[in-house]
């Protein structure tokens, strides 16, 4: 097809209707690209740094309950795929012992930078607001395309995990914001 504005209008990008306006969407789209592999570099660079920063002991329980946790969501990550666990192995040709031996030392990661968050939540006093949950349940409901007072029903019970995630994206905000100055 020619690069003409018959190409962009055929494209059918909302707000695009001639070639200029789809290269400046392209360019756009890049540069978002670009910032987001930007900030989780970063995210994973912090991540590597306070746990290299702040060694702490962890026990070989909450490692195995970490690699059990990562087993999980690898298993849910697959059936949204159409796949399990199973077939998973089968394709790798790997066994589900030897991917958890492979999880560990991620698993012993994470595990020490929950902690450290904790430790911060707590150094910090970090609160959350009934505005900040407020927030957290609208993105839960807009990520599972749900209404809120659905999401406020299948978390009743369970208010204090979501503000235990609000206050640990806190802490990480805090930890960036204190890591690049």
């Amino acid at each position: 097809p020619a690069l003409d504005d018959e190409l962009a209008k055929d494209v059918n990008i909302e707000g695009v209707e001639t070639l200029d306006q789809l290269k400046n969407h392209i360019k756009e789209d890049i540069r978002a690209q670009k910032k987001a592999e930007a900030e989780r570099k970063f995210d994973e660079d912090v991540f590597e740094a306070v746990v290299e920063a702040n060694p702490v002991e962890v026990p070989q329980a909450m490692v195995d309950t970490e690699v059990q946790t990562m087993v999980s969501e690898m298993t849910e990550n697959l059936s949204r795929q159409g796949l399990n666990m199973d077939l998973y192995t089968q394709l790798t040709g790997q066994s589900l012992d030897d991917m958890k031996a492979q999880m560990a030392d991620q698993a012993e990661k994470r595990v020490k930078f929950q902690l450290i968050i904790d430790a911060v939540v707590k150094a910090e006093n970090i609160e959350v607001t009934d505005e900040e949950l407020e927030e957290q349940y609208k993105e839960i409901a807009a990520y599972y395309s749900r209404d809120v007072e659905e999401i406020k029903k299948i978390f009743a019970g369970q208010e204090y995990r979501v503000k235990a995630d609000v206050a640990n994206k806190k802490a990480v905000d805090f930890i960036k914001e204190n890591v690049s100055k």
